[in-house]
């Protein structure tokens, strides 16, 4: 249990430190103000104990994915290039939503699968891997023909098959009717709404209420569970009005704001 609560705050620190430090970044260049200290995550991870959070960061640090420094006997950490590779794998379909080009995977239970147990394992890793349910034993996956290679582990389980595209049918209405859009559209625009609220009050604050910093934390939680469980699915089977985007912006905004009164929080 205790390992399973610290794997997921990595996760969580992680995925602070990319909002806070990379999102809208062009390239990869890692600069000296980069670096942020414990206070930053106590503030937005404030059901974590600090020594769990140390901890957290110190293994990061050993796995070669925070880059950690003292200055004036404080600790000071940033994201290294290393990190992004799994912060990739974390949020799968936070970034393939950037994409434009897209095939069609069609995975096909095979008969042999009589355990229910199986079946279902079966088809919680094919949902986890972004499929979504067509017809009984049969689900569909938006993805580039190199995405074969996560299927591997399974083709003693299922029929795969590859296309292009889909023809003679709109493939972005197949895919509004398939996913859970109209679900994750909401809870965009309610957090857009959130965050712009709090991002006014946090201009104005000279040195962040308990209140604010307690709201900072609600939804920095809110934005994590989004990113999460963002489906993953190209930008052009995606309304063109699609709010992913504006909250990311509007979180790394909140974070960057956040960063620059930390010091007179603690």
């Amino acid at each position: 249990m205790f390992a399973k609560r610290i794997r997921l705050l990595k996760q969580k620190i992680l995925f602070l430190l990319y909002f806070s430090q990379r999102y809208g970044r062009l390239g990869n260049t890692l600069k000296e103000e980069d670096y942020l200290s414990y206070n930053f995550l106590y503030c937005c991870l404030p059901t974590f104990k600090t020594a769990s959070i140390r901890k957290a960061v110190l293994a990061l640090v050993e796995e070669g994915e925070l880059d950690k420094i003292n200055r004036n006997h404080q600790s000071y950490f940033r994201l290294t290039l290393n990190a992004f590779k799994r912060i990739k794998n974390l949020f799968p379909g936070f970034f393939y939503q950037n994409k434009q080009k897209h095939g069609w995977f069609l995975a096909v239970l095979k008969e042999k699968l009589k355990a229910n147990k199986e079946v279902r394992e079966l088809r919680e890793n094919l949902k986890n891997l972004g499929f979504t349910r067509l017809n009984r034993g049969v689900y569909l996956l938006p993805a580039e023909r190199d995405f074969q290679h996560q299927l591997e582990g399974f083709l003693n389980q299922i029929f795969i098959i590859f296309s292009p595209k889909l023809e003679f049918i709109d493939e972005k209405q197949l895919a509004g009717r398939l996913w859970p859009l109209a679900k994750e559209y909401r809870e965009l625009q309610q957090f857009i709404k959130s965050s712009r609220k709090l991002l006014r009050k946090m201009a104005i604050q000279k040195r962040l209420s308990k209140k604010t910093i307690k709201s900072i934390s609600a939804l920095s939680e809110k934005f994590f569970i989004i990113i999460k469980n963002t489906i993953r699915l190209p930008k052009n089977l995606l309304p063109a009005d699609w709010p992913l985007p504006q909250a990311a912006q509007n979180f790394s905004q909140l974070l960057k704001l956040l960063r620059g009164k930390e010091k007179l929080i603690f």
